[in-house]
């Protein structure tokens, strides 16, 4: 990009020498100095700085040409940055104050052992009980197979066999076919009409979280109705056209108890911690109280824990979390930890960008101050004759000073406004595309506008602009006035 503007500042001046000899040059050259000279009552030293700044048109084009793409890149990335927006990302990923899950779940895709009983009930009591300990929620889980009745079973079918929402000339089910647990999972449906189903009993920030607004798809949260056990969450896909799971008023048969349906979620994919079997690949799911579940299972250990804390409580909790961890059977996920890593990993999303950005604004620095350097050094015999005309230093430096102020006001009032209005049209639409949306956390944005990085390049710009000018003429000055007119180079 650089070599790009430097060959067109270059050909810009200096296109006519493959075409014209140097006489037909230097009499066009002479003719437009006529038609452009004016006769001025008196000369002023503004007058004179704007004629001088006028000899540069082309170079001075080049120069802004790499501003405008080194500020646009900037300001682009720095807007990038600036949207990643930490609360969303830690409502999404159900991050609670403190995450303690069994230790065969501690990661996101580590499959979690119903068997493992990291988490006792005694734990659970003395975390429950713990000063300053809010929202307190556990969660368990365990895999069973059901069957559907025939208004589930056409329910599913009929959705999955309908066409595909980002193309609709394949059906859902081929959208799936790049994984093949759960083509194995939806094809026994087909033929047995049993399916994998993931029972989760879960209260307090779990239950929350998954009952989110914008997770809902069909039917009302009733606490009182959630608490009595006899109704139940059924969790699915989501879809403009229905949804992929027992409909809000349905019945289901789990072992001996049939539960009501009372709403219809989204399955959020962040929650619990760990995976479940290949089997439950493609399941439907259900959330119910804890303790219904374990009327079902009463041999069930708790998969995970969720619960806040007091920011006046978190180091005596601290240090019992600490004492349990020692002990190898669960893992803490805090939040602070989480909000951490996600900084890290937007830095590093725009980090490349952000040094190309820089070292894009860095020869466009170089270039404008060399373009302003070299005005400078070649009118050395220009100032001396000046001086030696009768114009004090105090009136070349207010000229040079003039120069500057034409020189940076200029960039900023022919660079700025285009990128700006650029940005503010250009931006939505880029996060509207699929090119928004590279890295696993760009789906946690929320778009903010600004011209931050704008403001502190006009600085830079219109500092450079006042000060090498001036250092130049002071260099100047160590040299007499019969010096520097004597001596041309």
């Amino acid at each position: 990009m650089a070599l790009f503007t430097v060959i067109a500042a270059v050909l810009y001046d200096n296109w006519r020498l493959f075409f014209k000899t140097p006489t037909e040059i230097f009499a066009e050259r002479e003719k437009k100095r006529q038609r452009k000279r004016k006769s001025w009552k008196t000369v002023s030293i503004g007058r004179m700085a704007w004629l001088s700044v006028g000899e540069v048109k082309g170079s001075f084009f080049a120069c802004m040409l790499l501003l405008f793409l080194s500020s646009f890149f900037l300001c682009s990335v720095f807007i990038r940055y600036i949207s990643y927006d930490v609360d969303y990302y830690l409502k999404e990923v159900a991050a609670s104050d403190y995450t303690v899950a069994d230790a065969s779940c501690a990661s996101r895709n580590q499959r979690y052992n119903e068997a493992a009983g990291g988490i006792s009930e005694e734990m659970v009591e003395n975390l429950r009980q713990l000063p300053g300990v809010e929202k307190f929620g556990e969660t368990l889980s365990h895999e069973v197979q059901l069957t559907a009745d025939e208004a589930l079973y056409q329910t599913i079918t009929d959705f999955y066999h309908g066409p595909c929402d980002y193309d609709p000339d394949i059906s859902r089910k081929e959208s799936m076919e790049g994984d093949p647990d759960w083509i194995a999972g939806i094809e026994k449906f087909e033929k047995e009409k049993t399916y994998t189903s993931v029972l989760y009993g879960t209260e307090g920030y779990g239950l929350e979280f998954m009952t989110m607004p914008h997770y809902l798809l069909d039917g009302a949260f009733d606490a009182e109705k959630y608490a009595s056990g006899d109704y139940v969450i059924a969790v699915g896909a989501s879809a403009a056209a229905w949804i992929s799971a027992a409909p809000a008023g349905s019945k289901i048969q789990i072992e001996d108890k049939t539960f009501t349906v009372m709403m219809t979620v989204q399955d959020p994919a962040m929650f619990p911690m760990g995976s479940n079997s290949k089997e439950a690949a493609c399941s439907l799911n259900y959330l119910m109280p804890p303790q219904a579940l374990r009327d079902l299972y009463p041999h069930l250990s708790v998969r995970q824990i969720n619960f806040n804390v007091e920011e006046s409580q978190k180091a005596a909790v601290e240090k019992i979390l600490k004492t349990y961890e020692a002990e190898g059977k669960i893992a803490v996920e805090r939040r602070e930890e989480t909000e951490q890593a996600f900084a890290q990993e937007t830095f590093l999303s725009i980090s490349v960008q952000f040094v190309t950005g820089l070292f894009l604004f860095l020869i466009a620095v170089l270039s404008y101050g060399n373009l302003l350097m070299n005005r400078m050094m070649l009118r050395k015999r220009t100032f001396a004759l000046y001086q030696g005309l009768g114009m004090d230093l105090p009136g070349v430096r207010r000229m040079v000073l003039y120069e500057g102020l034409i020189y940076g006001a200029g960039s900023i009032l022919a660079v700025f406004p285009a990128v700006a209005l650029l940005l503010w049209y250009g931006m939505p639409l880029y996060y509207e595309s699929d090119a928004a949306y590279i890295y696993s956390i760009d789906w946690a944005v929320t778009y903010e506008f600004s011209l931050l990085p704008l403001f502190v390049t006009g600085g830079v710009l219109l500092l450079i602009s006042l000060l090498l000018p001036q250092l130049c003429l002071m260099g100047m000055e160590k040299k007499s006035i019969t010096e520097r007119l004597r001596n041309i180079e």
